[in-house]
């Protein structure tokens, strides 16, 4: 693929996660802010982990070869989305004041439906057009 697609595809992934996002957190908190906070951790967070995974799928980096032989990617992504939920549940108790606890349901249950909701988009479109 050329750059400017994978760049495209970076682009889309922001997109849909923010609106996957913020749907998600209006419904579950009713208040137009939530949704603009969901914007601002993404903005952060989603294309930083997504140029990770690009990297770590793309080039023969050195440790990879090391830990992750073939082509198995779960062991990575499942750090770096865990990761994500925590670096956003501290955006989000900064954000809002709510508790830890309170802060770490809201950005798990953000990240879950997002990610999944992106992992089927991806095996469908995989499936349609590649």
């Amino acid at each position: 693929m050329t750059s400017s697609i994978n760049y495209l595809l970076l682009g889309a992934a922001l997109v849909l996660t923010i609106v996957i996002e913020g749907i998600t957190v209006f419904i579950f908190r009713k208040d137009k802010k939530y949704v603009g906070y969901s914007v601002l951790v993404n903005l952060i967070t989603n294309p930083a982990v997504n140029l990770i995974i690009f990297r770590v799928n793309n080039d023969l980096w050195l440790w990879r070869r090391w830990f992750f032989s073939g082509d198995v990617t779960a062991p990575y992504v499942f750090v770096l989305e865990a990761a994500v939920v925590v670096i956003e549940a501290v955006c989000y108790r900064a954000m809002t004041g709510e508790s830890m606890g309170e802060s770490m349901k809201l950005s798990f249950v953000l990240n879950i439906t997002s990610y999944t909701i992106g992992l089927f988009l991806n095996t469908w479109f995989s499936y349609i057009f590649w």
